[in-house]
């Protein structure tokens, strides 16, 4: 009988329920994908540099899936709130017909649990139909080809979904159960009414003012001065009066405007502009925490998305850069044992064979008692090095020396009376990036004092293509044993390269994508619940014969207003959090900008404003048909 009634509650307001059921099947569906990665990964033809990023990646899947895990149960509580204000009335109905408050638990039951079922098929059904855009995404990110043409189906991450599903499903019935127990009879025929509190217009135009002068005070030195602040006080108290002044204009907006466009009567009278500005602020009152929030939480997808997808530019350039040869070895010549031989008799010993290497150039760096903290190479040896590494010459005469280094704002420490300092832009050991702090480039002649520091080898591997350079690598790493020996190749750059790009290009894009789904969500199921309190106001819009066109017009101002604010002020922040996140990047290179990726994002998020606004016209359609 419960089961029956449920499904007849389901059936008279599907319109209601079939909110819930989207959110339900999206969330399932972004639960199987994101489990389903551990697996997918395997479809990937990897290396075992590769792998490591992969083992990595999900290891941090299980942290940030149980962080959607909870993000997506405020939005459900949200939801099933909702729903539950729209059955009040029957629930009364029901109550004064002598029906015990058990009884209407088991109902709602029954209802939670055809709306799990329900969106559980058709979430996975979606997460089938998406896994294999998941695969792609991974082959994009690292790289790498997939092995096989395939259909995933993962049984082990629809028992996790399941599990999922199972706590959320108990989370809700719980919070329904306390909702029941809470109200009477008369909360549900009578439902009280909140009191609208009434602000002061002139009070509230000076609040607007002031949250105008705190929001340019603070932007623009986290804009264009960003770079130039010296402590973190400074930024921490600037970010404070940005989070502070976004409130309190969010506070304000509505009445200030309300106000002054109160004033020219021919524009305020006109059509329904009054009831539209007394309609946004009613709404805006209820969502002014809401909207403050959802700008910040909008603009770290629009800032974080675009910078991380330079990163695989940066480190593929980098790499032909800083990396231009295949192979870079070090060792540490022993004080203890100045007899101890350099990197060729290591590689001998270890039965490497010299027809591997198609270049091989090895040479050693002093040191001076005198300078300990710093590394010494000879002239003749730098200007050979010039031609592997593809190095700007540098001519020294007596009494002068050269001081190298890539790092952007390096300076030497180091002063020898009576010679002369040049700088010049170099490296010595391999990497993908500017990161070698520095060396120094001395004639032989003026190193007569000197000691062996290490001995240094560079070396191209004899092949033509990736796959045997690939090849001739894995049988070198093989051979050699020598732990004394620091080894640097190209091949495992770019893959280190290509793996830290995909870590962070993927936490970017999971992230984006989690905190615009759960803002879209929570920003819709506001706007909606706001309709659902103030549909009697537009049945008195009916009752006086006012047209539909007017209605209409309104509810597209009111959807402009609450949409486009907060879409506005995401973006001003996106260029804050972007004008941050370039700093880092520039410690690493200068790629073009990956802007393109944000309108996907904007479609997705004026794509909700639309699909909201269409819903409040059907609903409140519907209403006004009855009378």
């Amino acid at each position: 009988m419960y089961l029956k009634f449920a499904f007849l509650q389901l059936k008279q307001k599907k319109k209601d329920f079939l909110l819930v059921l989207l959110f339900f099947s999206f969330a399932i569906s972004f639960f199987y994908l994101f489990q389903t990665i551990e697996e997918q990964i395997s479809f990937l033809d990897l290396s075992s540099n590769l792998q490591k990023f992969s083992s990595v990646l999900e290891d941090c899947l299980t942290f940030l899936n149980i962080f959607s895990f909870f993000l997506f149960s405020f939005l459900f509580l949200s939801a099933s709130s909702l729903i539950f204000k729209r059955q009040k009335k029957d629930f009364g109905i029901c109550l004064t017909l002598g029906m015990s408050k058990k009884q209407i638990k088991r109902i709602l039951f029954f209802e939670l649990f055809l709306l799990t079922c329900v969106s559980f098929f058709l979430g996975l059904g979606l997460g089938l139909l998406l896994s294999r855009g998941i695969v792609l995404l991974l082959s994009f990110l690292f790289d790498q080809s997939i092995k096989e043409p395939f259909v995933f189906l993962s049984f082990l991450s629809i028992k996790k979904t399941i599990f999922s599903l199972f706590l959320l499903f108990l989370f809700l019935w719980l919070y329904l159960k306390r909702l029941v127990k809470k109200f009477s009879y008369k909360d549900f025929l009578y439902p009280k009414e909140k009191k609208k509190k009434k602000k002061d217009s002139i009070f509230s135009c000076f609040l607007f003012v002031l949250s105008l002068f705190f929001l340019l005070f603070s932007y623009f030195p986290l804009t264009v001065g960003f770079s130039k602040m010296e402590t973190f006080s400074d930024l921490f108290w600037y970010f404070g009066l940005l989070i502070f002044g976004t409130f309190l204009f969010f506070y304000s907006v509505p009445i200030c405007f309300s106000f002054l466009f109160s004033k020219k009567k021919t524009w305020y009278l006109k059509d329904l502009n009054f009831f539209t500005f007394r309609q946004w602020e009613q709404k805006n009152n209820r969502m002014v925490l809401t909207m403050g929030f959802l700008c910040f939480l909008f603009a770290i997808p629009l800032a974080l998305v675009p910078s991380t997808l330079q990163l695989k530019n940066i480190f593929e350039e980098n790499a032909k850069t800083y990396a231009p040869v295949d192979l870079e070895i070090s060792k540490l010549y022993s004080l203890e044992n100045p007899e101890n031989k350099g990197i060729v008799n290591d590689l001998k010993q270890a039965k490497i064979s010299r027809n591997l290497f198609s270049d091989v150039f090895s040479f050693d760096s002093y040191q001076s008692f005198e300078y300990p903290k710093v590394f010494f190479l000879a002239y003749e040896d730098y200007q050979t090095l010039t031609k592997f590494y593809h190095l700007p010459k540098v001519e020294l005469k007596e009494k002068e020396y050269a001081f190298v280094s890539n790092v952007v704002g390096s300076s030497s420490n180091l002063s020898i009376p009576s010679y002369q300092e040049k700088k010049v832009e170099g490296f010595l050991f391999l990497s993908i990036g500017a990161s070698n702090p520095g060396f120094y480039v001395m004639r032989k002649e003026d190193m007569k004092d000197f000691v062996l520091f290490k001995n240094h080898l560079v070396a191209n591997y004899k092949a033509s293509s990736e796959k045997e350079k690939r090849r001739v690598e894995e049988r070198f790493l093989k051979s050699i044993k020598e732990d004394s020996l620091f080894i640097h190749t190209k091949l495992s750059l770019q893959e280190a390269g290509i793996g830290t790009s995909a870590l962070l290009n993927f936490f970017a894009l999971y992230l984006g994508i989690l905190f615009l789904l759960f803002g879209i969500g929570l920003m819709f199921l506001k706007e909606i619940s706001s309709v659902y309190e103030e549909e009697e106001e537009y049945v008195r819009l009916s009752l006086l014969k006012t047209p539909e066109s007017m209605i209409k017009k309104s509810l597209r101002k009111q959807t402009m207003f609450l949409y486009g604010l907060p879409f506005l002020f995401s973006i001003a922040y996106a260029v804050i959090l972007y004008s941050f996140f370039k700093l880092v990047l520039d410690v690493f290179g200068h790629p073009q900008n990956q802007f393109g990726i944000c309108f996907v994002f904007l479609f997705l998020y004026f794509g909700c404003a639309c699909f909201s606004y269409f819903w409040e016209i059907q609903m409140l359609g519907k209403k006004r048909k009855k009378v």
